[in-house]
C-alpha cells in the first residue's frame, strides 16, 4: 500500500519537482497537493494520510503559525517542513513546534526524500500514533502518579513522610524529564550533526584549494594545451561539484548555446580553475544557485559563472581568507590554463568569467 502524502505547496514549480523526486525515488507514495492552507485542512479532515509536508509561506497563513494551525488540525500525524530558505534558527523553532523535520528544497535529492519521510513516518509510529507537543506531555503523567501515594499511604498518625509516598512522588518527576530530554537532545544532535557536515565540507575545500595551490607552485612551467571541447571538462566541474553543491543547497546549472566549444587550453588546470570557481560561488552564493555558460566571443572561448550572493558575503575582496585564497587560484590558474579570469558585483550579484585566449571553433 502506498504511502499517503498531503502537500501544501503554492508554487506550482516546486509542486512539480516534488513529485518527480519522488517517481524517481523507491517510494511507493500517494500524493494530495493542496495550495492554499485552508484546502489543506479540508483534506486533513477526511483523513487518511500518513505524513503532511508543508511550505511555510502560503497564500492565506505565513511562517510558523503553519506549522501551530497544521499541528492544531493533525495533532496525530508526523508533518515535514520544506521551505527554499536555509534558516537554522526557523528550523530550530519549527521543530519545537512539533515538526519532525525541516528541509530546504533544493538541498534534497530523490532517495534523500524518501528516507525523511520513511523516518518521519517511523518516528511517529515509534511515538506511539502520535507526536504530542513537549509543553504538553510532562504534565499529562504527573497528576495520574502523584496523588496516588498521599492517598494510599497516611493511615492513622496522617504522617506524609511514611516510605512509600516519597518513593512513588519521585517516580512521576523522572518519567516526565525522560519526556524533556528526549526533546531537548534530538535538536542537539542534529545541531551537533549539522555542525559536523559544515566542518567536513569546509576541511574538504581547504584541502582542494591548498592542493591546487601546490600543484600550482611545483608545475608552474608544466603546462600542456591541446584543442578540446570545453564543455566537457565544465560538466565533469559540475558533476563533481553536484554533492557539494546540494549540502549547500545551492544548484547548479550549465546552459550552452552551442553544442561544442573548442578551443587549445591546458584541460587538467582548466578543470582545477573550474572547481576553484564553482567553490568560490557555492560558498557565497544563495538558494538561487549557479548558472553556468559556455559561448564563444569574439574569437575567444568564455565560461561565465552568475549567482546571487547570500546576505553578508564579501566579493571581490573578501575577509574569509580562504575564499582570497580561491580568487588568487582562479586568476592564477586561468593564465596558466591559456586565459584570464575577472570578477565583477553588481548588487548582490556576482559575474565570474574564465575568457581563454585561444579561438573557438565549433
Amino acid at each position: 500500500m502506498p504511502v499517503r502524502l498531503l502537500l501544501i505547496e503554492d508554487n506550482p514549480g516546486d509542486a512539480v519537482i516534488f513529485r518527480e523526486k519522488l517517481d524517481a525515488s523507491p517510494l511507493d507514495a500517494a500524493v494530495v497537493h493542496a495550495v492554499r492552507l485552508k484546502d489543506a485542512l479540508d483534506h486533513l479532515g477526511d483523513g487518511g494520510f500518513d505524513l503532511v509536508l508543508v511550505d511555510l509561506s502560503l497564500p492565506d497563513t505565513d511562517g510558523l503559525e503553519t506549522v501551530d494551525r497544521v499541528r492544531e488540525a493533525a495533532p496525530h500525524l508526523p508533518l515535514i517542513v520544506l521551505t527554499g530558505l536555509d534558516d537554522a534558527v526557523t528550523a530550530a523553532e519549527a521543530k519545537k513546534r512539533g515538526a519532525v523535520d525541516y528541509l530546504v528544497k533544493w538541498y534534497v535529492d530523490s532517495d534523500s526524500l524518501a528516507r525523511y519521510i520513511r523516518y518521519a513516518i517511523e518516528q511517529h509510529r515509534l511515538m506511539g500514533g502520535g507526536w504530542p507537543a513537549p509543553a504538553q506531555a510532562a504534565p499529562a503523567e504527573a497528576p495520574a502518579e502523584t496523588p496516588a501515594p498521599v492517598a494510599a499511604e497516611p493511615r492513622g498518625d496522617g504522617a506524609r513522610g511514611t516510605p512509600a509516598a516519597p518513593a512513588r512522588a519521585a517516580e512521576a518527576p523522572a518519567a516526565a524529564a525522560v519526556v524533556v530530554e528526549e526533546d531537548r537532545l534530538v535538536p542537539a544532535l542534529e545541531a551537533a550533526l549539522a555542525v559536523t557536515a559544515r566542518t567536513a565540507a569546509l576541511a574538504e575545500h581547504l584541502a582542494g584549494s591548498l592542493r591546487a595551490a601546490l600543484d600550482l607552485v611545483q608545475g608552474a612551467e608544466a603546462t600542456h594545451r591541446e584543442p578540446f571541447d570545453v564543455l566537457v571538462v565544465v560538466q565533469q566541474a559540475v558533476d563533481r561539484a553536484h554533492a557539494r553543491a546540494l549540502h549547500n543547497g545551492i544548484p547548479v546549472r550549465l546552459q550552452s548555446a552551442r553544442r561544442r566549444v573548442v578551443a587549445a587550453v591546458d584541460r587538467r588546470v582548466l578543470g582545477e580553475a573550474l572547481e576553484r570557481l564553482l567553490a568560490l560561488a557555492l560558498d557565497t552564493g544563495g538558494a538561487a544557485g549557479v548558472a553556468l555558460d559556455v559561448a564563444a566571443q569574439r574569437g575567444r572561448s568564455e565560461i561565465t559563472a552568475t549567482w546571487e550572493l547570500r546576505r553578508g558575503a564579501a566579493l571581490p575582496e573578501p575577509d574569509d581568507p580562504l575564499l582570497a585564497l580561491d580568487l588568487a587560484l582562479c586568476h592564477d590558474l586561468a593564465a596558466r590554463a591559456g586565459g584570464g579570469f575577472s570578477l565583477r558585483v553588481d548588487g548582490r550579484e556576482a559575474t565570474a568569467v574564465l575568457a581563454l585566449d585561444a579561438a573557438a571553433d565549433a
